[in-house]
């Protein structure tokens, strides 16, 4: 139960979770050289004012 819990903390670290040294990036992406670890990739969506 503790190795399941540990691996799956891992994948979250790892691949979910943006980190902020990484400007946002998530390791894994870094790692693969598909993010910069200096330039922010965060998606935002941008909330308009409603009328």
């Amino acid at each position: 139960m503790l190795a399941k819990h540990a691996e799956e903390y891992r994948i979250e670290n790892n691949q979910i979770r943006p980190h902020e040294a990484l400007a946002w990036n998530r390791p894994k992406e870094v790692h693969l050289g598909l993010a910069s670890p200096t330039v922010p990739t965060l998606q935002t969506t941008e909330t308009l004012p409603t009328p």
